[in-house]
């Protein structure tokens, strides 16, 4: 019997930079990684879990910051492949550093340049046309249904465009909330 060997991780981008930086240590190819929270089992499927460490030390990779920020960026995508893609693109820029991203005849490239462009426009565009409205108690409300996670990335851009204000953004899909609480604190 032929089974799928899946890595299993909690879905914050720091266990899955824990689990790429373990399976790159061991040298392992994955054929997939998966969010344990959206993994829908198979009779065909091994899963694997390793011990993963929630609050792994992102500097432990040595990349550039480019490379980090383009891998971040594919993580907030919907992309069902990106845990991979970000493996295979963390591979390569292990080894060109930011060579890698001249490196468009390689797919993984490719393709992480393409999602981390989308998600990148999408942050754009919501910077631009989001409305706040104002409630009762002078607190500035907006709701927003973006494809992407982008919600952290817009909350970063208010924090610093409306540091005088208090304010909450709803992602309606994701039913998550960023807000303003005291000056330069999102949640």
């Amino acid at each position: 019997m032929i089974s799928n060997k899946i890595y299993l991780y909690d879905g914050t981008f720091s266990t899955l930079m824990d689990l790429i930086t373990q399976l790159l240590a061991f040298k392992t190819k994955p054929l997939n990684i998966c969010n344990q929270n959206n993994y829908l089992p198979s009779l065909l499927d091994e899963t694997i879990e390793l011990k993963l460490d929630n609050n792994f030390d992102i500097s432990k990779i040595k990349v550039t910051k480019k490379i980090l920020k383009t891998i971040y960026y594919v993580y907030l995508s919907t992309d069902e492949h990106k845990e991979l893609i970000i493996y295979y693109f963390l591979l390569n820029g292990l080894k060109y550093q930011d060579k890698i991203f001249t490196m468009r005849n390689l797919k993984c490239v490719n393709s992480t340049l393409k999602i981390a462009k989308y998600v990148n426009n999408e942050n754009h565009k919501l910077k631009g046309f989001l409305r706040f409205q104002e409630l009762e108690n002078h607190i500035l409300y907006a709701e927003i249904s973006p494809t992407n996670n982008v919600l952290e990335l817009l909350s970063i851009h208010f924090m610093k465009r409306l540091k005088n204000e208090y304010w909450i953004i709803k992602d309606v899909g994701r039913n998550t909330y960023s807000f303003m609480i005291s000056k330069n604190t999102i949640l």
